[in-house]
């Protein structure tokens, strides 16, 4: 009886958000954009001057998590008594 209760819900909220949706009006088209180049797209945010200090902010996280994560998993295996299946 749960079950059937759930999926009717279910289909019911389906079949409601397709019809809303199909009575939504679409945005005007506009013309496409140039998109830029592999290299370019890849080199573009660098440029960005805000994105620097987040980048380097979160390589430093990385490379500082990184390099204490063995010694937390060594902490938490011979210290606190964990098993390795717990830890990963």
């Amino acid at each position: 009886m749960g079950l059937s209760v759930v999926v009717g819900f279910g289909a019911v909220m389906g079949w409601i958000g397709w019809t809303m949706l199909h009575w939504a009006p679409e945005p005007a088209m506009s013309t496409p954009r140039r998109r830029p180049g592999l290299v370019r797209s890849l080199l573009l945010p660098w440029l960005w001057p805000r994105f620097r200090p987040l980048i380097l902010v979160a390589g430093w996280y990385a490379f500082a998590t990184g390099l204490c994560a063995n010694f937390f998993d060594y902490y938490m295996l011979r210290h606190l008594g964990m098993s390795w299946s717990w830890i990963a």
